[in-house]
Order: structure tokens, then C-alpha cells, then sequence
């Protein structure tokens, strides 16, 4: 995980608003992100991938076998976010969302895929090399 230059406290204020504050009353500010990066340390998500032969190499995959690809490799569903990508005109592969429990255990996610408004209802997404 980075920040932007010269906008680091900004940025994770950010992350724990959006993403760390529901589980405050059971973790602190420190002890979410330290949990956070030890998940992030467990989990391979690009390995997961490429064993199914999903690689970030400008080609299109469907959003199934993305998902079902990491499943298979951690074993619960992981929330598959995917935007539209002005540079390239496409629906891209953009966020991988794990859910964790409070006591924290990874669990399946309510919501498998997530879209902007451009990308409603697509199947097959560009999965981008890495610039």
C-alpha cells in the first residue's frame, strides 16, 4: 500500500473512514491497519491468478473465472470491483475486496462485483499489465 506524495495522512484518513470504521469498536486505528497488512502479507491474489492462468497482461478474462480463480485459491468469494478506464475506453479488473469477520476470519462477501455506472452488466473485463 502507498499514498499519494505529500498526502499520506490524508490518504489513510481516508482508508479508515471508508474502510476501517465499522470495526472500531473492537480495534483501534493501529491495530485495523497492522490487521490489514497481515492480511495483506497471507494472501496472494496475482498467484492465485496466474495458477488459472489469469495474468495482467492486456487481456480480456470473465469476471467468473477471475472470481472463481481466487476463491479456489483462498477459499471464500472475494468482492470483485471493476470501473471504466478512460485511457483505454474499457471495463477494467480495478479492485480485489476481501470481507473479514470480527474475529477476524476471512468470509465470504454479500456483494461479489461491484461497478461504476459504465460497466453495469458486463461479463468480460481487461485485465491491464502493470505500468
Amino acid at each position: 500500500m502507498s499514498c499519494p506524495p505529500n498526502d499520506c495522512a490524508k490518504f489513510w484518513a481516508h482508508e479508515w473512514n471508508k474502510h476501517g470504521t465499522c470495526s472500531q469498536s473492537f480495534l483501534n486505528q493501529q491495530a485495523y491497519f497492522q490487521t490489514t497488512l497481515n492480511w495483506r502479507m497471507k494472501i496472494d491474489i496475482l498467484s492465485a491468478l496466474k495458477r488459472e492462468g489469469i495474468e495482467p497482461n492486456d487481456s480480456v478474462y470473465s469476471v467468473k473465472s477471475i472470481r472463481n480463480a481466487i476463491t479456489k485459491a483462498i477459499g471464500v468469494t472475494p468482492r470483485i470491483r471493476i470501473t471504466y478506464s478512460k485511457k483505454w475506453q474499457k471495463c477494467q479488473l480495478s479492485e480485489v475486496y476481501f470481507c473479514v469477520s470480527t474475529a477476524n476470519q476471512l468470509t465470504s462477501c454479500k456483494y461479489e462485483v461491484s461497478t461504476d455506472h459504465y460497466c453495469d452488466n458486463v461479463m468480460d473485463i481487461y485485465f491491464y499489465k502493470f505500468i
